[in-house]
């Protein structure tokens, strides 16, 4: 249904602790556009997006972007961080 109406799944990092690491797998791409957002990995806080990330978080992620970049026309990568 995504790709029929051209709507662009929103693929995430997320912090395990919550659970919602299994968001970081699926990977749904349009042709047109895709949307990845990293929410930042803070369990010591409420918040999970007060986190700056380190170099090391973000390498396991050079190959999944790279593969989704090639499945869609734009790729929009957001960090919702503070820091």
């Amino acid at each position: 249904m995504l790709k029929h109406y051209n709507i662009a799944a929103v693929i995430t990092d997320s912090p395990s602790k919550e659970n919602l690491q299994y968001l970081s797998d699926v990977i749904v791409t349009t042709e047109n556009h895709s949307f990845m957002r990293f929410h930042g990995r803070n369990t010591k806080s409420h918040y999970w997006y007060d986190y700056l990330y380190f170099k090391e978080e973000l390498k396991p992620w050079v190959e999944k972007v790279s593969q989704i970049r090639k499945q869609t026309k734009v790729l929009r990568v957001y960090f919702n961080s503070h820091c």
